[in-house]
């Protein structure tokens, strides 16, 4: 009765346990991507805060100022790049789309929405690019990229904590049979 109890325990366990852990790695996953995009939007709010757009030295210290687990950077409409640019080269980076009309903040803006974000896969991780439209300087580029490492660090607390919870209700079954 013992190895019945057990078997049956474990089975309740693991069919606890593995739905579990494919929500945790993907809640965390999708948490870090979030923040990706919250940082990409910063960036964008950044440039087109003031009546005028900001300069290349303005722009790399405020990037110096953001989470160095990824790298955030700025090209500009002269094709200068500001910040950390993404891994590889910048000339092999996925094409972007500018929004129609210019986007918002360009003086042909007819389209008051936000700027379109766009998500690839890129060199072992994932890269956010948004083209942003100023009224005085033309379009930057926003490039924000994270390793799949980054993407998926807060997992294992998470994951130890299952595992512990696991075996403690596998004890239980144990000590109750």
């Amino acid at each position: 009765p013992i190895l019945l109890v057990v078997a049956m325990t474990t089975l309740v366990v693991l069919a606890f346990a593995i739905p579990l852990a494919v929500l945790v790695r993907s809640r965390v996953y999708d948490d870090a991507m979030k923040s990706m995009t919250d940082e990409s939007r910063d960036i964008t709010s950044f440039l087109q805060s003031a009546s005028s757009a900001p300069t290349n030295s303005e722009i790399q210290t405020y990037l110096d100022t953001l989470d160095r687990d990824r790298s955030a950077s700025v090209q500009t409409a002269d094709g200068q790049l500001l910040g950390t640019a993404p891994p590889g080269s910048v000339t092999d980076l996925p094409a972007v789309q500018r929004q129609p009309h210019g986007g918002p903040g360009s003086p042909d803006n007819d389209d008051p929405g936000a700027p379109q974000f766009q998500n690839s896969s890129w060199h072992g991780g994932q890269l956010i690019q948004q083209p942003v439209g100023t009224h005085d300087r033309g379009f930057y580029l926003v490039r924000v990229w994270a390793s799949d490492d980054e993407l998926h660090s807060g997992e294992t607390k998470w994951w130890w904590l299952l595992i512990g919870a696991s075996v403690g209700l596998l004890a239980v079954g144990v000590v109750a049979a």
